[in-house]
């Protein structure tokens, strides 16, 4: 679902991730505190080549692509730690056949809550956050140290 044509793209300063090129991928970030006023399956934004390094974690709307460092294990949307990825969330992985969109997530109702342990390179997942957004995460690289992965975010399902 690509973001109504009247919304502004908002410009992001220079990072080590890149701006999805897809259409529907236009950065616009909304602020956490506003994740909920946008109708269900409204595109937010759209990263690729995001890195995190085990003990880290990212908010899906709160500039993803700067890493923060984790305390006490815990933080954000995504936390990345020794392999594993972890969220408030649940997660709900896309069969390599079906496509990687916010209708395929929503009809999705095999989850795993709290976690991945030890996701493979090109596995598709979805992540559901407790703040009501629905993120694709593409996974790229992983080890026991770092993961890379490219991120998609829509406003979440109000159910």
């Amino acid at each position: 679902m690509t973001p109504p044509s009247s919304a502004p793209a908002e410009t992001q300063a220079p990072n080590t991730a890149s701006p999805a090129s897809s259409p529907e991928a236009s950065v616009s970030a909304t602020p956490s505190g506003n994740a909920g006023s946008k109708p269900p399956g409204t595109f937010i934004a759209g990263y690729k080549g995001i890195d995190i390094t085990t003990g880290y974690f990212i908010d899906f709307t709160d500039n993803p692509e700067r890493p923060q460092k984790a305390e006490d294990g815990a933080g954000g949307d995504l936390l990345f730690s020794d392999g594993n990825l972890e969220g408030d969330s649940k997660f709900g992985e896309i069969e390599r056949r079906q496509s990687a969109d916010y209708a395929t997530c929503h009809k999705n109702t095999k989850y795993e809550e709290e976690g991945v342990f030890l996701p493979d390179r090109g596995t598709v997942w979805c992540v559901y956050t407790e703040s009501g957004l629905l993120g694709i995460v593409t996974i790229k690289a992983v080890s026991d140290q770092y993961i890379t992965f490219d991120l998609k975010v829509w406003q979440g399902p109000a159910d």
